[in-house]
């Protein structure tokens, strides 16, 4: 049973077991308090429920502008906390992989009973685990909206792999330098401007950077979200991302097929005004993929543009076909589409 830890914030914590492997083998499962945020526990009249996922660092913190947007308009938001990044309860035996954080997420969704209706929203890193789990779960899933996600080659603050490799190789394997490891890299990403929590935070963000996928690997997940035509996708990129390369979202863009691409010049309302009407267009025409890239903005966008990016997530939910899992409906729902 879910423990309530603060009502205010809907931080709830329960002990959740998954597989790392994202195998479903029971024989290779980890047990830890999962911290997880739910706007509603007992669920809304609209059965779609929103699931944020951060980057590394990174918290359900990362949406607190977006989720009472999303509230208000009576939309469920799970917010996830990785293991290991301050909140949900860490192991030394974790990696932080995609497979880890994907079982983890589909773990906790199984748990909770969320079966249908679900959209997968990941700011950065967590955006290439929304993409994965959009494609695993594609059934279950209607859409997939990614903030200021990697693209399909290395962007340029993870442009020199090798460090990460040796970094993350010291800090495994020589166990007494991990205090001096952990102090030095905490001061290293409060240099580059990034905020964390601890240097063990930040040892686990560096783990979880060295198995992001490019390439073909990246590109089995995306075909399987291009080639699904119920799942929607709504991709938003920003010009002056410090960490990832305006080209390298462009090309990513380019990906989604079926398509209409939009474009925001400035931080004016009336054109954020304007470019909700362009998208509300493209959700009426059936457009499958909204890609829309954000002139004056940084890496932030779910921060930046939350108004933006909920009244996204109204509309693309409010035209999907969900149904309500059979082992939720009354009689009177049976085969009744919302």
């Amino acid at each position: 049973m879910p423990e309530c830890l603060d009502a205010k914030a809907s931080l709830y914590s329960t002990e959740l077991t998954f597989d790392p492997t994202w195998n479903h083998d029971t024989a290779a499962t980890v047990t830890l308090k999962a911290v997880y945020q739910d706007t509603a526990p007992y669920g809304t009249d609209r059965p779609i429920t929103v699931i944020t996922m951060h980057g590394s660092p990174g918290s359900h913190n990362d949406f607190k502008y977006l989720v009472p947007h999303l509230a208000e308009k009576g939309i469920r938001v799970i917010g996830i906390n990785f293991p290991g990044f301050g909140h949900s309860e860490d192991r030394d035996t974790l990696a932080h992989s995609n497979e880890e954080r994907c079982a983890f997420v589909e773990a906790l969704l199984d748990q909770l009973s969320i079966r249908d209706g679900l959209i997968f929203l990941g700011h950065s890193r967590g955006a290439e685990n929304a993409l994965m789990l959009a494609a695993k779960l594609k059934e279950r899933t209607v859409a997939v909206a990614l903030a200021n996600a990697p693209g399909m080659r290395r962007h340029k603050s993870i442009n020199y792999p090798w460090i990460v490799e040796h970094v993350c190789a010291l800090y495994n394997n020589y166990f007494f330098l991990r205090p001096t490891i952990e102090y030095c890299m905490l001061k290293v990403y409060n240099w580059m401007g990034i905020k964390c929590r601890s240097g063990r935070v930040v040892m686990n963000s560096m783990k979880s950077m060295r198995s992001i996928t490019f390439g073909e690997k990246k590109k089995t997940f995306l075909d399987t979200v291009n080639e699904t035509p119920h799942i929607r996708v709504i991709f938003c990129y920003a010009c002056r991302d410090n960490l990832i390369d305006k080209e390298i979202s462009r090309e990513y863009a380019d990906c989604f097929q079926e398509q209409t691409r939009l474009v925001c010049a400035s931080k004016d309302p009336d054109e954020e005004e304007l470019l909700l009407k362009d998208l509300n267009k493209a959700v009426v025409d059936n457009y499958k993929s909204i890609t829309v890239e954000f002139v004056p903005d940084g890496h932030h966008g779910q921060r930046d543009r939350a108004r933006f990016w909920a009244q996204s997530i109204d509309k693309i939910a409010s035209a999907a076909p969900v149904t309500v899992s059979s082992s939720d409906q009354t009689p009177e729902q049976q085969g009744k589409f919302y």
